[in-house]
């Protein structure tokens, strides 16, 4: 038996077992097919899921021209989604604005987008609408309208970044935010914002 048969033979059992290792390993990262399922092996990839948290008023803006009506007639009427019971509204107005700071965080992680939800109606006649936010004493308006109808509806805008940078948002200027709405045109009617509106906010980050 040569020397040279019997260093080919090594080579190739050392081969086989490497090519071995690699599929185990593949297999077990890849999670399938699984052989067993209590508890499951090779275990599943998990994958990354955002996550969200909601920010409530928490103090008053920097503009408050709009009038509360029920409740503590303060920030905290716009808390909760309940109807006619507490509210803010404007009698008469063109590009008037109100808005509410919101809870800060000491959240981490990658922001993908920031919402802000407004719920609002008219109560005898329509106009129309902007969400807004402030940031750093600078107004930024949605880029579209909204017309309230006669029964309340839930408006959104949805920034997947920062009005100011154009670029991923920051902790810091979320809990630096600033959020409400302004009228564009408005014909002088009762108008009403509800609760949960003027200042809920929702982030989705990872």
């Amino acid at each position: 038996m040569s020397i040279a048969w019997l260093w080919k033979n090594k080579v190739i059992k050392i081969s086989q077992f490497l090519l071995v290792l690699v599929l185990i390993t593949v297999w077990i990262f890849s999670g399938w097919p699984q052989i067993w399922q209590k508890p499951p092996f090779p275990p599943k990839i998990q994958e990354a899921k955002a996550a969200t948290v909601t920010l409530l008023p928490n103090a008053a803006g920097t503009d408050t021209n709009w009038t509360y009506v029920g409740g503590a007639l303060d920030y905290t009427n716009l808390q909760t989604d309940d109807g006619d019971t507490t509210y803010a509204y404007l009698p008469s107005g063109n590009n008037v604005d109100h808005t509410v700071n919101i809870d800060d965080t000491a959240l981490t992680g990658t922001i993908n987008s920031v919402t802000v939800y407004v719920v609002g109606r008219h109560f005898d006649a329509t106009d129309d609408h902007q969400i807004k936010v402030k940031m750093a004493a600078v107004d930024y308006l949605a880029p579209s309208e909204y017309s309230p109808t006669a029964t309340y509806v839930t408006y959104s805008w949805v920034m997947t970044t920062s009005p100011v940078s154009g670029a991923a948002w920051t902790w810091s200027e979320v809990n630096g935010l600033e959020v409400g709405v302004e009228t564009d045109v408005f014909d002088g009617q009762l108008k009403k914002i509800n609760s949960v509106g003027d200042g809920l906010l929702i982030l989705n980050f990872r």
